[in-house]
């Protein structure tokens, strides 16, 4: 038993049934209401917080310290609206520790917190308290899986995993809105709305 799984780190799914063609999109260790993080490589945000919760001494949140470039690179390649960002207030900016994850070779990974940490650096403060997630409790790493709906397990086609393509879409679209995304970058990104109205 993995230890995420001892500290009560459900089996996941999200499935998105495009029902016209027949197919599923199962997205694993993703639950259909949990955050994530990245890209090419994503977190299960909600799950860590999970590992976190059940194993307080391991992911105690630490004080780092960093220079304005170190913030800055911190930043880099992350999408925050500086609007949202600047209407947090400072107060509860400090209030909860940001979440990370430690890497073997490389320095921590933040993977939420990101408008919080840019209202601290836009005051200038550059002290913060973030839990760090050590490699060894962190739950397996999402991957998308195309699979005949035929072929799915009942817990995957489970209705509090299942989502139709169009809300599917709907919803990261929602998600991208929030993030500061204009229409036209939503619709370069999703180019399967073509023709469909945003909410």
């Amino acid at each position: 038993m993995s230890v995420a799984r001892a500290a009560g780190v459900r089996p996941r799914y999200r499935v998105v049934l495009d029902e016209k063609s027949g197919d599923a999109y199962v997205y694993h260790h993703i639950g259909y209401a949990d955050e994530i993080f990245g890209s090419d490589v994503s977190y299960n945000v909600t799950a860590l917080y999970e590992v976190g919760r059940a194993f307080p001494a391991q992911c105690a949140p630490v004080t780092v310290t960093t220079t304005a470039e170190e913030l800055g690179e911190i930043l880099a390649g992350v999408r925050v609206s500086r609007a949202r960002a600047m209407r947090i207030s400072l107060r509860h900016a400090q209030a909860e520790p940001l979440l990370a994850v430690a890497r073997s070779d490389l320095a921590p990974l933040l993977v939420d917190g990101h408008h919080r940490l840019t209202r601290l650096a836009a005051a200038g403060v550059c002290t913060y308290r973030m839990h760090v997630v050590p490699v060894h409790l962190q739950p397996p790493q999402p991957y998308l899986e195309a699979l005949p709906i035929s072929e799915c397990t009942p817990e995957m086609l489970n209705p509090a995993n299942v989502i139709s393509l169009e809300l599917h879409l709907q919803s990261m679209a929602r998600l991208a809105r929030l993030r500061g995304w204009t229409e036209q970058e939503i619709r370069a990104h999703y180019p399967q709305l073509s023709g469909v109205t945003l909410n």
